[in-house]
C-alpha cells in the first residue's frame, strides 16, 4: 500500500469504548482527514461468508470474516493514492488551532490546554491524515502494520453493556449475544493485540470522552514535533 504523504492512525478496541466518537473529533480538527470506519463493510446480513449461530438464530459479528477486508482494504490504497494535499502548513496549522479553541470554548470535548495549543503553534509539519477506525482493525496483519500511530480502547465489561444495550443495531442483538460472543470475542481479540510486535497506547474507554480525545491528540501532536 502506498502512504507518502500520510499519516496513519489506528483506533481499534471494544464495541462502545468510545473509539469512533475520538476518531470523528481528532478528524475536525484537521484539514485533509480521511476516516474509514470499519463498520462500514460488514458484509450483507444475506452473505454466505458470514459465520451462523444457530441456536441464537443470529449472525457472528464478531470475527475478522464478518467484514469484506478486502472491500476495506481497496478503499484504503485508494486513499493513499490520491493527492489529498489541498492546503499549505500554514492554513493546516491555523485550521487546527481555531478548530481547537473552538472546541475548548464550548466545552464540548476538552477544556483549553495550553500544551496542546503550544504543540499545534510549533508544528514544522502537518501531513494529510488518514484514521483507521475499527474494533479489530489491529488483528489484521497488513492494518496493524500499515499504522504509523496505534490506539487502542480497552473497557469493562458491566460498562460495556451498559452502553451497548441502549444502541440501536442492525439486525438487533438477540438475548445471549453479548455474553456468549460480543464480550468473550472481544477478550480473544484483546489477548491478540497485546502479542503484537509495535507500540500501541491503550486508552481507559471507561473515561471521559474528553480526556480520552485529550490524550489521543496529544500523543498525534507529540509524534508531528
Amino acid at each position: 500500500m502506498l502512504r507518502e504523504n500520510w499519516l496513519i492512525v489506528g483506533i481499534s478496541g471494544a464495541t462502545c469504548s468510545g473509539k469512533t466518537t475520538v476518531a470523528k473529533n481528532i478528524q475536525s480538527l484537521f484539514l485533509d482527514c480521511v476516516v474509514i470506519h470499519q463498520d462500514d463493510y460488514f458484509h450483507d446480513t444475506s452473505s454466505e461468508k458470514h459465520t451462523k449461530i444457530p441456536e441464537l438464530n443470529h449472525i457472528n459479528f464478531e470475527i475478522l470474516s464478518s467484514v469484506d477486508m478486502d472491500a476495506m482494504k481497496n478503499r484504503i490504497q485508494s486513499v493513499l493514492r490520491s493527492d489529498n494535499s489541498l492546503h499549505d502548513l500554514e492554513e493546516r496549522r491555523t485550521y487546527l488551532e481555531e478548530k481547537f479553541k473552538e472546541i475548548s470554548r464550548s466545552s464540548e470535548i476538552v477544556p483549553m490546554n495550553e500544551c496542546l495549543l503550544n504543540k499545534m503553534r510549533n508544528l514544522k509539519r502537518i501531513p494529510n491524515i488518514l484514521i483507521l477506525d475499527g474494533f479489530l482493525m489491529f488483528n489484521d496483519d497488513e492494518l496493524h502494520e500499515l499504522c504509523d500511530l496505534r490506539f487502542y480502547f480497552t473497557i469493562g465489561k458491566a460498562e460495556c453493556w451498559e452502553r451497548r444495550r441502549v444502541r440501536t443495531y442492525d439486525p438487533p442483538d438477540v438475548p445471549g449475544y453479548f455474553d456468549k460472543y460480543v464480550w468473550p470475542h472481544y477478550l480473544i481479540h484483546y489477548e491478540e493485540v497485546l502479542k503484537k510486535a509495535g507500540d500501541i497506547k491503550y486508552i481507559d474507554g471507561g473515561d471521559s470522552i474528553e480526556n480520552n480525545f485529550k490524550s489521543v491528540l496529544h500523543k498525534l501532536l507529540t509524534h508531528l514535533s
